[in-house]
């Protein structure tokens, strides 16, 4: 095993199976970040019904973030605030969505990496780094685990999309070797 101590690339990137059941159950960064801030939305809404007024306090700005990942964030900060908005007129509360505390009464989210730790109470954690000795995991070693996948009848496993995010990763692969023989020496290189 080797140490990945750096931020996450991407969205769009297969999570180790040992976080996918503490994460809500996401086989994916996007997928454990949706739901971060799905939870924290479902807690203020409970909140702001119960006492009127409460603040959504969110980090000021995204810290070791590639750029990929900042964007896909910021898009998820925008649906927030819109369903923060929609869900305040249909509760008839007031949920801010901001990176200071306007209310006594407050949810966080914060950045953090992924870990098998107990999350605190009105804080929500949303992945943006390693910081484990967990091996990359790749799209195909994702398709192949099906102990990963739901168990409902209805649905296949693995999903379309990850089959066909295994083939790109796998023609990527394959590309990089071809050209430079020596890539995976400097990508290892790299890592540390």
């Amino acid at each position: 095993m080797s140490s990945r101590r750096r931020p996450i690339k991407s969205a769009h990137v297969p999570v180790n199976p040992c976080y996918a059941e503490h994460w809500y159950g996401a086989h994916t960064v996007a997928g454990a970040i949706n739901h971060a801030f799905q939870a924290a939305l479902d807690r203020a809404i409970r909140y702001g019904g119960r006492y009127g007024e409460v603040t959504i306090v969110m980090p000021h700005h995204w810290e070791q973030c590639s750029a990929s990942l900042k964007a896909f964030l910021n898009d998820r900060l925008q649906t927030l605030v819109r369903f923060a908005n929609g869900a305040g007129r249909t509760y008839n509360c007031v949920i801010h969505v901001c990176d200071a505390r306007r209310t006594s009464v407050y949810v966080e989210m914060c950045q953090s990496a992924f870990h098998k730790n107990e999350f605190a109470q009105d804080v929500f954690e949303i992945p943006t780094h390693w910081d484990d000795a967990e091996d990359d995991y790749t799209w195909a070693q994702l398709c192949e685990d099906g102990c990963v996948g739901p168990t409902s009848s209805t649905h296949i496993w693995p999903p379309p999309e990850y089959k066909r995010r295994a083939e790109l990763e796998k023609m990527r692969n394959a590309r990089t070797a071809r050209f430079d023989p020596f890539a995976r020496y400097y990508a290892a290189a790299n890592r540390n």
